[in-house]
C-alpha cells in the first residue's frame, strides 16, 4: 500500500519529467497545430480557384475595326439618309451587334456555334470595333469576318436599292419628256431644259452609285485573340489559396482560446 510520502514523491518525479520535456518540442507541437489548418485551407482554397478561374475564363475571340461614313446621296431626294454623325454611328453599332445580323452570320459556322458580338466605337472616331467570343479561335475569327462582310453587304443592297429606285424614276421622267410633242417654240425649250436637267440628275446618281465602297472601310482585318485561360486559372488559384489561408489562420485562432481553457484541469 503506497504511503503520502509516496504519492509525493511520484507527484514530484512526473512534474521533474514535465519539466525535462524539451522546451523545443513543445513549441514544435503548437507550430504544428498553427500551421497545418492554415496549410491545408490554403492549398483547397488554391485548388477550387483555380477549377472556378478555368470554368469562368474567357471564351477565344476575335476583333475587326471598320470605319463607317453615311450613304452617299442620291438624287432627287439628295438629303435622304442625311442624319446627325453621332446618332448614325450609336445607330450602325446596334445594327452591328443586332441579333438579325449575328443571326445571319452563324448559319454559315459549325452548328452549336453561339456568338457573342459586341460593337464599341473607337474613342470619338467614326471607326467601330467589333468584337466576337466563341468556342474556338478559328470560330470566333470567322465569325467577325461573316459580321464585317455581312454588315457590308446589307449598307450596299439597301443603298443599291436606292439608287436603282431613283434611276428608275429619272429614266421615266425622261421617257416621258421625249414623248411629249408640241408646235409651240416656248414649251419645246422648256421640254429640252427639263431632259437635259434630267440627263444631269441620272448622272449624278450613277456617280454615287460608285462610291458605294466608302460607306464600310476596313481599317484593320479581323485577327483572333486567344484567351489567357491559363492566366485567368493563375490569378483564381492565387486568390482561393489567399482565402483559404486567412480562413485557416481565423480557425486557429478560434480554436486556441478552447485549447488553452481545456488544458488548464490537466495541469493542476
Amino acid at each position: 500500500m503506497r504511503t503520502r510520502e509516496d504519492l509525493r514523491a511520484a507527484r514530484e518525479d512526473d512534474v521533474a519529467a514535465r519539466a525535462a520535456e524539451p522546451a523545443g518540442g513543445r513549441r514544435g507541437g503548437r507550430w504544428v497545430a498553427f500551421v497545418l489548418p492554415v496549410v491545408v485551407l490554403a492549398l483547397l482554397g488554391a485548388l477550387v480557384g483555380a477549377l472556378v478561374g478555368g470554368a469562368t475564363a474567357p471564351r477565344p475571340s476575335a476583333t475587326a475595326r471598320i470605319a463607317l461614313a453615311q450613304d452617299p446621296p442620291v438624287p432627287p431626294a439628295s438629303d435622304q439618309g442625311a442624319v446627325d454623325p453621332d446618332r448614325f454611328l450609336q445607330g450602325q453599332l446596334l445594327v452591328l451587334a443586332g441579333d438579325d445580323l449575328v443571326g445571319r452570320v452563324e448559319q454559315g459556322l459549325p452548328p452549336g456555334a453561339a456568338l457573342e458580338v459586341t460593337a464599341t466605337q473607337v474613342g470619338t472616331t467614326d471607326v467601330a470595333e467589333v468584337a466576337v467570343r466563341a468556342s474556338s479561335a478559328d470560330v470566333a475569327l470567322r465569325a467577325a469576318s461573316g459580321v464585317v462582310d455581312t454588315y457590308r453587304q446589307q449598307r450596299v443592297a439597301a443603298f443599291q436599292a436606292r439608287v436603282d429606285a431613283s434611276l428608275a424614276a429619272v429614266a421615266e421622267q425622261l421617257g416621258e419628256v421625249s414623248e411629249a410633242r408640241s408646235p409651240v417654240q416656248s414649251t419645246t425649250e422648256v421640254r429640252s431644259a427639263e431632259y437635259a436637267r434630267l440627263l444631269a440628275v441620272q448622272s449624278t446618281v450613277r456617280l454615287a452609285q460608285t462610291e458605294a465602297d466608302t460607306m464600310v472601310t476596313t481599317v484593320q482585318e479581323p485577327r483572333a485573340v486567344p484567351a489567357d485561360g491559363a492566366g485567368a486559372r493563375l490569378r483564381a488559384g492565387l486568390m482561393g489559396g489567399v482565402l483559404g489561408a486567412l480562413a485557416g489562420l481565423l480557425l486557429v485562432l478560434v480554436r486556441s482560446p478552447r485549447a488553452s481553457r481545456g488544458a488548464r484541469p490537466g495541469a493542476r
